[in-house]
């Protein structure tokens, strides 16, 4: 090996080696963003079809890309406040209900000893405990620990709303980058790419619609377990079932809980109530059509387009979530999109290359 070619591989290494150093680096950086990120290029990524289809009328790149983001930022605005005014409506009864009851508190304290006595060993000092002055100052003890637990938490709520505001900040901001550079950014990436150019258009086709078909999957399942969750409600008589069938739908997405925050409370309410067969009834219900229709529909919508078999795509999701939490729901199929698509271009290129045993001789 001559001294040049030592010279050329040193160099190369080199360069190799603090370009990838910088990019870890760089990643790190922004680590704490790259969900948000990344769910801004999924959303540009879906609306690409009506962009394109605006740039014909409106040549101008900057004007086009301003026009799209404000139209899905109205998207969301105007859906979110039809539903704000019908949740305010729903709330209103939700609210009436709970003053209701509080009223109801003290005639419940008065009534409890004398309803409990039946039942409490006899010359027990279970009735005194149970007189009305000792229960008011258990209540009361209680309220005042939720205050101060309320105004403990006041400052983790306050910082995790900005941190919140931040990251809508950065949305917003992405999105309309993504909208405006998004195909020099394209460009970009599959020049870097050691890879034949056809090879380069199939990677960035699965990408693509991998992207599109996790907005759907995402909303689609949400959309579908909140409906659940209100049809259940109505069924066993729940006030308010649009209320909170809506509320189900915006805790969907959320990691783990999801909608256990609105069912379970339910079923553990109408068992403590002694509504025994509703309770049993509902809490069937979500076991068996509530949680399993997520596993359903969001791997069949994210794997019809992108052209992955629902159940692999049901895998990565679940392990992406309980591995990574909720970035495990995107990044789960874009490692899965990632690993067929370079197996394909692997047996394009190196499978079809290998001889033939038959035509050795």
């Amino acid at each position: 090996m001559t001294q040049a070619n030592i010279q050329y591989r040193i160099h190369t290494q080199f360069i190799i080696t603090v370009t990838v150093l910088l990019i870890g680096l760089v990643f790190y950086l922004i680590s704490p963003f790259i969900a948000t990120l990344f769910i801004a290029a999924v959303i540009a990524t879906a609306v690409n079809p009506i962009h394109v289809y605006v740039k014909r009328y409106i040549p101008t790149r900057v004007l086009s890309s301003v026009l799209m983001w404000l139209g899905i930022i109205l998207l969301f605005i105007i859906p979110t406040s039809i539903l704000a005014s019908m949740l305010i409506k729903e709330a209103t009864g939700v609210s009436d209900q709970i003053t209701h009851a509080v009223a109801q508190l003290p005639f419940f304290l008065d009534t409890l000893p004398e309803r409990l006595t039946p039942y409490l060993p006899s010359g027990s000092n279970w009735q005194k405990s149970l007189s009305t002055d000792n229960l008011t100052q258990m209540a009361a003890n209680v309220l005042d620990q939720m205050s101060s637990s309320l105004i403990k938490s006041a400052t983790s709520f306050l910082t995790g709303l900005s941190l919140a505001f931040l990251h809508l900040i950065i949305f917003l901001f992405a999105l309309f980058y993504f909208l405006l550079d998004g195909e020099k950014l394209i460009k970009y990436i599959k020049n870097l790419l050691p890879l034949a150019e056809g090879q380069k258009k199939e990677l960035v086709k699965k990408t693509t619609d991998l992207m599109q078909s996790i907005i759907y999957g995402l909303f689609g399942a949400a959309i579908a377990q909140g409906a659940l969750v209100g049809i259940g409600m109505a069924i066993i008589g729940i006030s308010n079932p649009i209320f909170w069938g809506t509320v189900a739908i915006l805790l969907a997405p959320m990691p783990y809980v999801g909608v256990g925050l609105v069912w379970v409370p339910t079923v553990i309410w109408l068992f403590s109530t002694g509504q025994w067969g509703l309770g049993v009834f509902f809490l069937a219900w979500c076991l068996i059509f509530v949680i399993n229709i997520d596993n359903i529909i969001k791997p069949y919508l994210i794997g019809a387009r992108s052209l992955l078999h629902p159940f692999a795509v049901m895998l990565v999701i679940i392990g992406g979530v309980l591995t990574l939490g909720f970035k495990g729901l995107i990044f789960g199929p874009l490692l899965l999109t990632l690993l067929i698509a370079f197996l394909h271009i692997y047996q394009m290129e190196f499978a079809r290359k290998k001889i033939d045993p038959r035509k050795k001789n």
